[in-house]
């Protein structure tokens, strides 16, 4: 599984069980993401692509998302504490909102585990900048 999460400067992705923020241009790049291999999430996660197809054969919504997930596949997430699942992740891809917001959920990596294999940045919509970075294991 590829685990994807929005977080803030400080790797906040949640907070009092809502995400941190979000943007309508990262949105869309998510499924961008859906139309190279699936993308799984939960029911609240869904929520953000109401207005897109949800219901294509590329997005996927279950409470277990985690569990279906295969290699390969990509996984959101923004209410579910992404850190039990980092054994079985082959990548991680963090897009960083270059801000920071009040948080309680964090994405955390362990850097002896994991290195930064890439970035690049693009406008987003209510966001000056969003930040996308990948991380594969060291």
């Amino acid at each position: 599984m590829i685990i994807v999460a929005a977080t803030d400067d400080r790797g906040a992705i949640a907070f009092n069980h809502r995400r941190v923020s979000s943007d309508r241009v990262l949105t869309a790049w998510l499924v961008s993401l859906a139309q190279e291999s699936r993308l799984w999430m939960n029911e609240y996660s869904s929520r953000l692509f109401e207005g897109a197809d949800v219901s294509q054969p590329h997005i996927s919504v279950d409470p277990d998302f985690p569990e279906r997930a295969a290699p390969g596949e990509f996984c959101l997430f923004e209410t579910t504490p992404p850190d039990r699942w980092l054994d079985r992740a082959e990548r991680v891809i963090a897009a960083r909102w270059n801000r920071r917001y009040p948080g309680d959920l964090f994405l955390t990596l362990p850097p002896d585990e994991w290195k930064l294999t890439k970035r690049r940045e693009f406008p987003g919509y209510s966001h000056e900048k969003i930040t996308i970075e990948e991380y594969t294991r060291a």
